[in-house]
């Protein structure tokens, strides 16, 4: 599945969560017009999985990176883990079961994304 159809389910599949079947049209479509922004970020998240593969990376590297980038800076650190544990809820990343010890002497979990994405 290419990044392109994955974010266009992710996108559906938020839509669907932030509507029931009994709302109004317009409440439909006003989830649909939320959905991609929320959405957006754990696309962030995953291209960033996809592009780190087999090494995978930690929640401090995921917040180092994206809060350097310019998409990243307006957010708060924790928004990053965040839309990484959403991901691992959805499926699209893992726990590699390998940890880093960082400088604090504290070690941290290495995702990564999931084989099949």
């Amino acid at each position: 599945m290419t990044l392109s159809n994955l974010l266009g389910v992710m996108y559906q599949d938020q839509a669907h969560r932030l509507s029931r079947t009994s709302d109004p049209d317009t409440s439909k479509e006003a989830a649909e017009s939320v959905a991609p922004k929320l959405s957006r970020l754990q696309g962030l998240v995953l291209q960033y999985a996809i592009e780190c593969g087999e090494f995978g990376f930690t929640d401090p590297e995921l917040t180092e990176v994206m809060c350097m980038s310019s998409q990243g800076r307006e957010y708060a650190t924790s928004t990053w883990r965040s839309r990484r544990a959403e991901l691992v809820r959805k499926g699209k990343i893992e726990d590699s079961g390998k940890r880093h010890k960082r400088e604090s002497g504290r070690n941290h979990i290495i995702w990564r994304v999931v084989k099949d994405v």
